[in-house]
C-alpha cells in the first residue's frame, strides 16, 4: 500500500518514550497556545486527524493492553504562517511543533507509548501537517466473559487537555484512517476500523476536552482452544463416565479410572492456567472447567458408592445407580457445555 510504504520511508529522529500526565498537559503554555488559536474569532479551529494502524503484534488479556505501531497524521490551517512563495524553501517549510500553535494532542490512553519520529511541514498557504509514528502499549479495558469465544473492541483515544469543543474540533480523515492489510496478529480476526470525534469530560477537573476516538473489532479464533483446551476436557470426563459400565464387583478397573481422571484433570488444570487469563470473575472456559471437575469427583464419589454397596450384598442397588446414571452423567455433560458456551 502506497500509505505504509510512506510511512516507513519516512526518517526517523531521536527516538523518546512518552510518559503523559495530566500536570504535563496542564501548564502555562496554554495561555499561548490560547492566544494564538488560528480563526479564534470564528469559533472553533478545525484540525483533521487520520490515525493508520501500521501492525498489531499482540493483545494481552491479564494486563488489558494491546502492542500497536501507528501513525498520526494533524492537518490545520493557520493564517499567521502563510508565507510568499520567494520565502517559501524546505528549511523554512520544516517546523518544529513547539514553534507555532497546535492542538496539544495526546495518547490518552497510551501506557508505555515510544515516539519514533516527529514532522511537521508548512505549506505556503499556511496549511500545517504534523506527522507522527508510535510504537508500543496502550491500554484498553477487555471484557473476558465469553473467553474464548469474545470479540473485543480495541481503542486508541486521542485528546487534547488544552482546548475544549468550544475552541478546537477534531474532524475524522476518513481518507487517512484505516488499518494495514496484513498485520501480526494470529490469533484474532479484524473488522474495519471506524473513528468519530467527540469530547470527554474529566471528573477531577470538571472541565471536557476535545478528543478522537479509533476502534477496531477484533474476533478471537476459537479453533485452538477447542481442539487444544475443550477437547481434551471433554475426553478427560468421558474417561470417568467409563466407570458406570463396569461391575459394581470390579473395584480395580472403577478406582483405577476414577483417580486417573482426577490427577489428569489436576494436572491438566495446572497447565491450563498458564494460557488463560487472570480476571476476578468466570469466563465461559472456567465454568465448562469447574463443571469437569465437579462430574468427574462426582463420579468418584459414585464408584465408592457402589463399591460400598456391593460390599454390604446390596449389589441390586449399585446395579441400578450405575444404570441410572448411564443416562444421567452425558445429559449432566451436555447441560455443562449448553450452559456454558451458548447461555
Amino acid at each position: 500500500m502506497q500509505l505504509k510504504n510512506l510511512v516507513a520511508a519516512l526518517p526517523k529522529t531521536s527516538t523518546v518514550t512518552a510518559k503523559i500526565t495530566i500536570e504535563d498537559d496542564i501548564n502555562p503554555a496554554r495561555e499561548l497556545l490560547v492566544q494564538e488559536r488560528p480563526f479564534s474569532e470564528q469559533g472553533a479551529t478545525e484540525v483533521s486527524v487520520g490515525l493508520y494502524v501500521i501492525d498489531l503484534f499482540k493483545i494481552d488479556e491479564a494486563r488489558q493492553s494491546f502492542e500497536v505501531d501507528f501513525f498520526i497524521e494533524f492537518r490545520w490551517k493557520d493564517p499567521h504562517l502563510v508565507m510568499s512563495q520567494s520565502h517559501c524553501s524546505i528549511a523554512s517549510c520544516r517546523k518544529n511543533l513547539d514553534e507555532i500553535w497546535h492542538p496539544a494532542a495526546r495518547i490518552f490512553n497510551q501506557r508505555n507509548l515510544t515516539k519514533n519520529f516527529e514532522t511537521t511541514v508548512v505549506a505556503p498557504d499556511g496549511t500545517v501537517v504534523c506527522g507522527q509514528r508510535f510504537h508500543g502499549l496502550v491500554s484498553s479495558p477487555l471484557n473476558l466473559k465469553r473467553f474464548p469465544f469474545d470479540e473485543q473492541t480495541l481503542r486508541i483515544q486521542i485528546m487534547s487537555f488544552v482546548f475544549s469543543p468550544d475552541e478546537v474540533q477534531f474532524v475524522v480523515n476518513h481518507h487517512l484512517t484505516g488499518l494495514a492489510e496484513e498485520i501480526s496478529l494470529p490469533n484474532w480476526s479484524t473488522n474495519i476500523p471506524v473513528a468519530h470525534n467527540g469530547s470527554r469530560h474529566i471528573a477531577q477537573l470538571n472541565q471536557s476536552f476535545v478528543c478522537f476516538d479509533y476502534e477496531l473489532k477484533v474476533k478471537r479464533y476459537t479453533a485452538y482452544y477447542i481442539t487444544r483446551v475443550i477437547l481434551p476436557l471433554i475426553l478427560i470426563v468421558l474417561m470417568s463416565y467409563a466407570v458406570f459400565w463396569f461391575p459394581p464387583g470390579q473395584i480395580m478397573p472403577q478406582v483405577t479410572i476414577s483417580v486417573t481422571a482426577i490427577l489428569s484433570l489436576i494436572t491438566y488444570e495446572f497447565t491450563l492456567q498458564q494460557s488463560l487469563p487472570q480476571v476476578p470473575y468466570l469466563t465461559v472456559l472456567d465454568k465448562f472447567v469447574i463443571g469437569a471437575m465437579v462430574l468427574v469427583f462426582l463420579a468418584l464419589v459414585e464408584t465408592v458408592t457402589t463399591i460400598e454397596l456391593a460390599e454390604v450384598k446390596l449389589q441390586f442397588l449399585a446395579l441400578d445407580l450405575d444404570n441410572w446414571l448411564r443416562w444421567i452423567f452425558p445429559a449432566f455433560l451436555t447441560g455443562l457445555a449448553a450452559s456454558a458456551f451458548w447461555l
